[in-house]
């Protein structure tokens, strides 16, 4: 087994898979950076499990939808969920 792999280039690194799934799973975190550019997802469906729900309360009760959400972002940079009525904040602790 290989503890780790390490793959650099001066110009680029592409991964393509033709026929079948890319899949990248990681023990700890699991990072994507760009330095000069942006990451770019090109699909239609992007999921991302295990958000956590703020309990800030919504401004209307007849706009909850139980199967609707907004997504929302901490200023440390992590995604959480709230009411689509609702305030998109969250208090300090809860964007730890």
């Amino acid at each position: 087994m290989t503890r780790s792999l390490e793959v650099t280039a001066p110009e680029g690194i592409a991964l393509e898979s033709r026929a079948g799934t890319i899949s990248a799973l990681s023990l700890s975190d699991l990072t994507l950076q760009s330095k000069g550019g942006g990451i770019m997802f090109e699909t239609p469906n992007i999921f991302v499990r295990g958000l956590k729900l703020s309990t800030t309360q919504i401004s209307d009760p007849d706009e909850a939808r139980p199967d609707v959400f907004q997504v929302c972002v901490c200023s440390s940079g992590r995604l959480f969920l709230a009411k689509p009525g609702g305030v998109c904040a969250a208090d300090q602790n809860f964007c730890k």
